[in-house]
C-alpha cells in the first residue's frame, strides 16, 4: 500500500495498493486534495482524509465478506 503525495498541479493525495511481483495497480483511491500553507502540513491533513474515507470503507468491504 502507497500513500502518494502529487504536488504537480494541484496538490492532491491517493492511495494505491501494488502487486509488487507483476508492478500492477489492484486499488486505486479518489484523490482528495492536498493544500496547506505548509507542505508537511498538507500531508499529515491530506492522510488523514484518505484514511478516514477509504481505508474504513475496505475494512469494512474486506471484514463484511468473511
Amino acid at each position: 500500500m502507497e500513500y502518494i503525495f502529487d504536488d504537480s498541479g494541484r496538490d492532491h493525495a491517493y492511495i494505491q495498493i501494488k502487486d509488487t511481483v507483476k508492478e500492477k495497480i489492484l486499488f486505486k483511491s479518489k484523490s482528495v486534495g492536498a493544500s496547506d500553507l505548509f507542505p508537511w502540513d498538507a500531508g499529515k491533513k491530506s492522510a488523514t482524509k484518505l484514511y478516514k474515507q477509504e481505508i474504513e470503507m475496505l475494512k469494512s468491504k474486506l471484514y463484511n465478506n468473511k
